[in-house]
């Protein structure tokens, strides 16, 4: 039983689970490493409201979030059904909508909930550091 799924599946899980890792990885980096750069060295309205707001993503579960996408993003979720009826479309052939339910979907939104971990590492080490960019306001 078990050597038939290592045959037939599990290469493919595998390969599917690496690459999910190293695209959310990239992507939480970029959204991450940028914002704690922001926030770190430039004072700009509203930076003490985003110093904290970018953590909120952390107090929504990971598979909450996918959930929530899924439903509203799917064929019979409401923005489809709102687009469908705004403009008379009748079939998913009238109009291109990307497909949800795919690695890259799954990418995003995982790393929407997961940024906020290298945010806190790449500001606490922004903050602290003697590598002066731009001279922080006090």
């Amino acid at each position: 039983m078990f050597s038939q799924l290592i045959e037939s599946v599990l290469p493919t899980y595998i390969a599917n689970s690496l690459l999910l890792m190293l695209l959310v990885s990239l992507l939480s980096l970029a959204i991450g490493v940028p914002a704690a750069w922001f926030i770190a060295r430039c004072q700009f309205p509203l930076s003490r409201f985003f110093q904290w707001a970018l953590l909120l993503p952390l107090a929504m579960p990971a598979y909450i979030v996918a959930y929530v996408y899924t439903d509203l993003f799917d064929y019979a979720g409401p923005i489809q059904t709102s687009l469908r009826s705004a403009f008379g479309w009748q079939s998913p052939h009238d109009y291109y909508f990307p497909e949800v339910r795919t690695l890259g979907g799954a990418a995003v939104m995982l790393a929407l909930v997961l940024f906020p971990y290298i945010y806190l590492l790449a500001r606490s080490a922004l903050w602290n550091s003697h590598i002066i960019f731009f001279k922080r306001p006090n």
